[in-house]
C-alpha cells in the first residue's frame, strides 16, 4: 500500500442561478473553493455588510414570537451566564436586543445539536424544552444559577499531556442550560457533543447578530466610563476625544466578598470607580467609610483619586484600606502609570501658542460686581503675553469699559507639576493687595 494519502478534488462546471459563496460570507469563514469563469460571465454580488444590515432589519421587523416565560429565559441566560460578561458586560438593553433575534429550532430524540471539533462555531443555544447529554472532551462543571446553568472548562490535567488520553465527562441537563457560547464567541472548535435524549427546543443566536449587539455594548461601555470621568477633578477639563484616550486604557477589575483593593500605607498606584457592591474603609481596625455602588440607580463612587495627583509614588500612599463586603465587586481601574502616559502624549500634541506682548498702560481696577467678573461680560483685546501654566490676556469690560489682565493656567497642569499651593498663595496675594 502507498503511504500517500490522495486529496478528492471535485471539479463542476455550473451555469445561471447557481449560488455560491453564501456559507463563509454569512459565518465569516475561508472559502472552501475556487470559482474561475470559463467564458464571459454576469453576476450579482451581495456584500457581507449589506446582507447583515438586510438581516438585522428582517429580524427586528418580524421577531420570532416568544411567550414570555421563553423570553425571561432568554434574558437570564444571557444576563447570568459568566462566560459571555467576560466577553463584553451586556446592559439590560443589550439582552433585550439579544433576545429579540434568537429563533427556535426543535431537535428530535438522538438527534446531534452540537459536535466536537466542530469549527463551524456560529451559534449558542439555550435549552427551551427537553433532555440533552453533554459528552466534553475536557472536565466541565454544569453551573446553576436560579433557572438558568453553563458550563464551566477545567484546565487539562497532567496526565492527559504525558500518556495522551483524554478524560470524557458526561452531564445530563434539561431546561436552562446554555452552550456553544465559548466558541462562538472566539470562533473556536466545539469542546462537546450535545445530542438531545428526547424530543427538544432550543432557543439560538447567531454569531453575527451577536457581535452586532456586542460592538454596540463595547462602544456604549466607553461612553459610561467618559461619563464617570466626567467628575474627576483632574480629567473633567479634558476634551471629549481625550476623555475617550483615557477611558481605553482602563480595566474592568472584579473583586469577591473579603479581597483587599488597597491596603492602608502601601503606594497608591491606581484610581478606583466603584461600579457595583459594597466597600468598606478601614483605619487601622475601625472601619471608618462605607462605599456602595449600584447600577440600578447609576451610583458610582470613586476611590483613591489622589492617586493621579500626585507625581512622586512616594507621597501617594493609601490613607485606609479598602476591602470588599459584598458577595462581588466591580470596578474601573485607572493606572496612575497609563494616565501619566496618556497626559505626557496629550501634553506634546497641544500646540504651543505664539509668543506676543501688548506695552499696556493698565491700572487695576475694581470688580464691577461684588461676586467678580464673569468671563462671558469680557470682550479679548490680544494676548499680553505667555507663562508657564498658561495666558495672560488683555480684556475690556463690555458695561464699564475697564480693562484687565486675565490669567488663564490649566488645573491639570497645575496639579501635574505640584503648583497647586504656589497659585492658592498667588490668589492670597491678588486678593489682599
Amino acid at each position: 500500500q502507498s503511504n500517500f494519502r490522495a486529496a478528492l478534488i471535485v471539479v463542476s462546471e455550473v451555469g445561471p442561478k447557481t449560488l455560491f459563496g453564501d456559507p463563509s460570507m454569512m459565518y465569516s469563514a475561508p472559502r472552501w473553493t475556487t470559482a474561475i469563469s470559463v467564458e464571459r460571465s454576469v453576476v450579482w454580488v451581495i456584500s457581507q455588510s449589506n446582507f447583515r444590515a438586510a438581516q438585522i432589519e428582517v429580524s427586528e421587523a418580524q421577531p420570532t414570537r416568544k411567550s414570555d416565560e421563553d423570553a425571561n429565559l432568554v434574558k437570564e441566560s444571557l444576563l447570568k451566564n459568566a462566560n459571555l460578561q467576560r466577553v463584553t458586560p451586556l446592559s439590560a438593553r443589550h439582552i433585550e436586543d439579544l433576545t429579540k433575534v434568537a429563533w427556535s429550532m426543535e431537535f428530535k430524540a438522538g438527534q446531534v445539536l452540537m459536535q466536537m471539533g466542530d469549527l463551524n462555531a456560529d451559534s449558542l443555544y439555550i435549552l427551551a424544552d427537553g433532555l440533552v447529554e453533554l459528552q466534553g472532551s475536557e472536565p466541565f462543571e454544569v453551573v446553576r444559577d436560579g433557572n438558568v446553568s453553563w458550563l464551566e472548562r477545567a484546565a487539562h490535567t497532567g496526565r492527559e499531556l504525558c500518556d495522551g488520553s483524554r478524560v470524557v465527562t458526561k452531564a445530563e441537563v434539561g431546561r436552562g442550560i446554555m452552550f456553544g457560547e465559548v466558541s462562538m464567541s472566539y470562533c473556536a472548535p466545539r469542546f462537546a457533543t450535545v445530542t438531545a435524549m428526547e424530543d427538544s427546543v432550543v432557543w439560538s443566536i447567531d454569531r453575527s447578530n451577536f457581535q452586532a449587539v456586542q460592538m454596540q455594548a463595547a462602544e456604549d461601555e466607553v461612553l459610561d466610563r467618559v461619563r464617570h470621568l466626567e467628575s474627576v477633578e483632574s480629567i473633567k477639563s479634558f476634551s471629549k476625544y481625550d476623555k475617550e484616550k483615557m477611558a481605553a486604557v482602563m480595566e474592568t477589575m472584579r473583586f469577591g466578598k473579603g479581597e483587599t483593593m488597597a491596603e492602608q500605607g502601601e503606594s497608591a498606584h491606581a484610581m478606583f470607580i466603584l461600579l457595583k457592591g459594597r466597600v468598606e474603609g478601614v483605619v487601622g481596625n475601625r472601619v471608618e467609610q462605607i462605599y456602595e455602588a449600584d447600577p440600578a440607580t447609576d451610583t458610582v463612587c470613586r476611590l483613591s483619586e489622589e492617586s493621579l495627583l500626585v507625581t512622586t509614588p512616594k507621597r501617594a500612599v493609601h490613607t485606609s484600606t479598602l476591602r470588599v463586603v459584598s458577595d462581588i465587586a466591580t470596578a474601573l481601574v485607572l493606572e496612575r502609570e497609563e494616565f501619566q502616559k496618556v497626559w505626557d502624549r496629550l501634553l506634546e500634541a497641544a500646540p504651543a501658542p505664539t509668543f506676543e506682548r501688548f506695552t499696556t498702560s493698565v491700572t487695576k481696577g475694581r470688580d464691577p460686581t461684588p461676586d467678580g467678573i464673569a468671563m462671558n461680560r469680557l470682550s479679548n483685546l490680544g494676548l499680553l503675553g505667555v507663562g508657564s501654566l498658561g495666558l495672560v490676556e488683555l480684556c475690556r469690560h463690555q458695561k464699564t469699559g475697564e480693562l484687565y489682565a486675565v490669567k488663564k493656567m490649566s488645573k491639570g497642569l497645575i496639579i501635574r507639576k505640584g503648583y497647586a499651593r504656589s497659585v492658592l498663595e498667588e490668589r492670597h496675594v491678588w486678593v489682599e493687595a
